[in-house]
């Protein structure tokens, strides 16, 4: 087996040592539709060969420009999570269910996990973590620790939230409370020696929610650079607060309940976002009380967020068998992919391996016009059609990302290119979920 994998790496690298060597002389923009088509599936195939061996995101970055040129990006809609696996990464059953979150919060680079410490009788009175000292790729969960880093408990919390609400580089923690109040706590240390202050209830213009154990976590819904609010509460429906404010200076406007067409699910339905179909939005999962998995596609955009009709066990997910469980999402192998760990009644984690495949998108962005070209500082991009929300990037020969912007307007696209060392770029248009790449040379 060992032999046969070998044989296929080989052939991997070698087909895009080739690609990529056509893409840089031109030579592949020379070959028919149906010669592209055959290396294109050729690659394809040699990579789901080796997805059983090799992390999806290794495979991909090995890739370089020909990822970019051929369309290869490790795809959600093809993706199934693989059977769950209890109490992996030295992870230790406790008493009874909590509500994980994954946040890098020593800066090391890896993901460590907060969550409750709750005993019999369903409440929790202690802040619980456990730090990962293992990787980013392979991670190892330490021995349990209660109220870190200063936290003293004011109320009976029941999930942590984490972002930097004040843009001083630092994650912030937010706890809602069995009766939905908020209580913030502001990390007075730094990105690497975290410490909290007194907690504070209800700041930024927020007030309790009104619903008996509402389970909150941050976002950015509109992509307008600060984060948002959303909850799900005790009775399956979602509470969203915008962040009217700014990213140094929150303030959060009135309760919205189930907008963006969401809709009632079931009992306590903690909101988990992340782009899982891979379009480049924020898509909703939860759990729900009787223990299915109900997912909320974001067919809007990433600014005009609007969510489907609910999915129930989507992408090869099942009942989690124990209710009520509670999940959150993690990239825990650093494959590129959003992991799912939950916490179920009976205190166990179960961990589902985001089993993403590789495809090509089907729809292909036209009409991409790039100007001079060859060009020495400044050069256009034109659209051929109207769209109010694209982005553009710029990729060099390594694969790496040199430039990328959102727009809402084609008019007078012009990007100032003169400190870039010469050589041979690749200009890539998103718009409505297509992608269109254009090749650009600067001498």
């Amino acid at each position: 087996m060992n032999n046969y994998y070998a044989k296929k790496k080989r052939q991997y690298r070698y087909l895009l040592k080739r690609i990529n060597k056509m893409i840089a002389s031109q030579e592949w923009e020379n070959l028919s539709e149906d010669a592209q088509n055959k290396l294109s599936s050729r690659l394809s195939r040699l990579y789901k060969a080796l997805t059983s061996a090799f992390s999806s995101k290794s495979l991909i970055k090995a890739m370089g420009t020909a990822a970019l040129v051929l369309g290869f990006t490790a795809q959600s809609h093809a993706q199934s999570f693989k059977a769950p696996v209890t109490n992996p990464f030295s992870l230790t059953k406790v008493l009874i269910t909590g509500f994980p979150s994954f946040v890098d919060i020593d800066d090391d680079g890896d993901l460590d996990l907060f969550d409750a410490d709750i005993g019999y009788g369903g409440y929790m009175i202690n802040t619980a973590y456990r730090e990962n000292t293992g990787s980013a790729t392979a991670p190892s969960f330490g021995n349990l620790m209660t109220n870190p880093f200063g936290i003293q408990m004011d109320s009976i919390s029941v999930k942590s939230s984490f972002a930097d609400l004040d843009d001083d580089g630092d994650y912030d923690m937010m706890q809602t409370t069995l009766y939905s109040n908020h209580i913030y706590y502001e990390n007075t240390g730094t990105k690497t020696a975290p410490q909290f202050g007194t907690g504070v209830v209800n700041p930024f213009g927020l007030n309790a929610v009104a619903s008996y154990v509402s389970l909150a976590t941050f976002v950015d819904l509109d992509n307008d650079g600060d984060f948002d609010l959303m909850h799900g509460d005790y009775y399956g429906d979602f509470h969203y607060y915008e962040n009217t404010g700014t990213k140094t200076n929150p303030q959060f406007g009135a309760k919205q309940t189930n907008p963006f067409g969401l809709s009632n699910t079931t009992y306590m339905t903690p909101p988990e976002f992340s782009d899982v179909d891979g379009d480049g939005d924020l898509d909703l999962l939860t759990t729900e009380y009787y223990g299915n998995f109900h997912y909320f596609e974001n067919t809007g955009s990433k600014t005009n967020p609007s969510f489907g009709q609910v999915s129930v066990n989507p992408f090869s997910l099942g009942n989690v068998g124990s209710y009520p469980s509670f999940s959150t999402f993690g990239d825990l192998d650093a494959d590129g992919d959003d992991d799912i760990l939950v916490h179920d009644y009976y205190g166990n984690y179960q961990y589902y391996e985001n089993n993403s495949g590789l495809s090509t998108p089907e729809n292909q962005l036209t009409g991409v016009s790039v100007y001079p070209n060859p060009a020495q500082s400044i050069f256009s991009i034109e659209l051929e059609e109207n769209y109010s929300d694209f982005s553009v990037s710029i990729v060099n020969l390594a694969g790496v990302e040199v430039y990328t912007k959102d727009y809402s307007s084609n008019t007078s696209i012009k990007i100032n290119v003169e400190d870039y060392p010469r050589g041979v770029y690749f200009v890539k248009v998103t718009a409505e979920n297509k992608a269109g790449v254009s090749r650009l040379i600067l001498h």
